[in-house]
């Protein structure tokens, strides 16, 4: 990384924050030559070269790139992918991956000096220090020609930030006092849009890779299906049908209770084109708390549980409206209000009365009443109380133009509305360079 700093990024200013973490310790494993370099340097080489990776955070950080869409998602649909092609995407992948990078260390620098302190939050610092060294480390532009070591670097990058999230709420959540909520939310909110454009970037660039890869005749039979993480054509109803099998067995599990039936009351045979990773998590979120409400509901009036019903509407020129109505009982106004704040759960005492005793574990699961601030990923042993499954369902539908909307009838049910955008058309049967 040192030579490339040195060498082809000049910063612009030498200006320096009064805080910032310190870059060599948190760098892990350096190479015997780094080592070497490393050792020989004098004060004033570490102060430049401090400095210029400052600088290069802060420039960076400050640059503006395109928003993610479709039209960049499918724009390299030929198969196999010219040199010229992998080039340029590689170039385009690396300038997306720098950008928002170097917009995470910035974010955490600007937090304030507790902050800094918290060694958890140093630690997610880390991470993103780790993930730009890395991304310097390519040797400009030769490595960007091997999509053999892009693949593997992005696979890391996947790696590396599987389960953050984690850690950073941990952070948050020991400094609130010192900190005040809504800003801990705003931070928040732009941080896990970022982490998730990156991560989408990744997973993208990995599935295309692999796809190129196959062998000729499956590269044929697949073309008009996928494209990277998009997928054209999807059948929606059989989709939401298998993940919605994967959340009644979960409940079945946590909750020990007889299993809800989903019908499909519109729509049972239409198909899009979308990104299905993004689909199945927003589904298992609005399911999940379906389930949860008409399992909770069931048990406070003694009746048997009312099937869950799903609509699928054609919404206009590449928009799908699907709605999920449950009869759970509705969600109280006042938690209506504060559902899409990030940390905010609708889980209360009112919904954990019926909890049994018999079985300490599944109790511990669904019988923890989570507090009113909670940071995404504090501890909470329920089903449905981690409180940013709705936030992180919005920031995924707002990426792309999306939206989601809930209806609420307190005492008889729920109706969750997601409009979902995808590739028109013309994007996907536009012409190939």
């Amino acid at each position: 990384m040192l030579h490339v700093v040195n060498k082809f990024l000049r910063p612009r200013n030498l200006r320096l924050q009064n805080r910032r973490f310190h870059i060599f310790s948190t760098l892990k494993g350096p190479n015997e030559e780094s080592r070497s370099v490393i050792a020989n340097l004098t004060f004033e080489d570490h102060y430049n070269i401090r400095s210029n990776i400052e600088s290069l955070i802060q420039d960076y950080s400050r640059r503006r790139v395109p928003p993610l869409t479709f039209a960049f998602l499918t724009q390299h649909r030929q198969r196999p992918l010219p040199a010229s092609e992998l080039y340029t995407l590689n170039i385009q992948i690396m300038n997306y991956l720098l950008t928002y990078t170097c917009r995470q260390l910035t974010a955490l620098q600007q937090l304030p000096y507790i902050a800094i302190l918290n060694p958890k939050i140093e630690q997610t610092y880390a991470l993103y220090l780790k993930t730009l060294t890395a991304l310097l480390d390519n040797k400009f532009p030769y490595d960007l020609y091997d999509r053999q070591k892009m693949r593997i670097l992005l696979r890391q990058f996947l790696d590396d930030h599987q389960d953050t999230l984690q850690t950073l709420s941990d952070g948050m959540t020991e400094i609130m006092e010192a900190f005040p909520k809504k800003s801990v939310f705003l931070f928040l909110n732009e941080h896990l849009k970022n982490r998730i454009t990156m991560k989408l970037l990744a997973t993208h660039y990995v599935e295309l890779m692999s796809q190129q890869e196959r062998r000729p005749q499956a590269r044929i039979n697949n073309l008009q299906n996928k494209i990277g993480i998009v997928q054209q054509n999807v059948p929606l109803a059989p989709f939401i049908k298998r993940i919605y099998e994967f959340v009644n067995d979960l409940c079945l599990l946590k909750y020990d209770h007889q299993p809800i039936n989903l019908n499909f009351t519109h729509g049972q045979d239409i198909k899009f084109s979308c990104i299905p990773i993004i689909l199945e998590y927003l589904m298992t979120e609005i399911l999940k708390n379906s389930m949860r409400a008409t399992i909770e509901s069931s048990a406070k009036n003694g009746t048997d549980p009312r099937d869950i019903e799903v609509s699928i509407f054609e919404a206009g020129p590449s928009k799908v409206l699907i709605r999920v109505r449950d009869y759970g009982g509705g969600i109280p106004e006042a938690i209506e209000r504060k559902i899409f704040d990030y940390s905010y759960t609708s889980t209360t005492d009112s919904t954990m009365t019926e909890c049994s005793t018999e079985n300490k574990d599944i109790d511990d699961i669904h019988c923890s009443v989570a507090e009113d601030q909670m940071l995404p990923g504090q501890t909470v042993h329920n089903i449905a109380g981690m409180g940013f499954g709705l936030p992180l369902c919005k920031t995924y539908l707002d990426l792309f133009g999306g939206k989601i909307d809930i209806q609420s009838l307190a005492g008889r049910g729920t109706d969750v509305y997601i409009t979902l955008t995808g590739p028109t058309e013309k994007i996907l049967n536009s012409p190939l360079p």
